[in-house]
């Protein structure tokens, strides 16, 4: 007995979404792109080392986009170790906390402006 894979919804009209060929440079950034049915919007997968080149962090195990600023290393979460991440640590980069699957790890980049959080008084 075979299960069904659930079907793809568009962000913006919740058409479906169909899986299309990508061009050989988009191969480079993209794992796979699909497009809606009925508005012709593009929802593209880019590769994991895609994230290394933003101007934002993101979390290295789920992508999420959604973090906080630690002041010091939780005992109970996980900390994401590396070599890059060990250096990070060293020259005072600030630590990061994901919520959605609680990992912590340092970098460098800044949090966007809308995602900054303002501390009350």
């Amino acid at each position: 007995m075979a299960t069904e894979k659930p079907m793809r919804m568009c962000r913006r009209c919740r058409g479906r979404l169909h899986r299309e060929h990508r061009r050989w440079w988009q191969k480079l950034v993209h794992r796979s792109i699909y497009v809606c049915d009925d508005c012709g919007a593009q929802d593209p997968h880019p590769h994991k080392y895609v994230r290394y080149f933003s101007i934002h962090p993101q979390c290295p195990r789920c992508c999420s986009d959604d973090l906080k600023v630690h002041g010091k290393l939780d005992r109970v979460d996980t900390l994401q170790s590396g070599f890059f991440r060990r250096i990070q640590s060293w020259v005072r980069a600030p630590l990061y906390y994901c919520d959605r699957c609680r990992l912590q790890f340092y970098d460098l980049r800044p949090l966007p402006r809308s995602g900054a959080v303002a501390e009350s008084p």
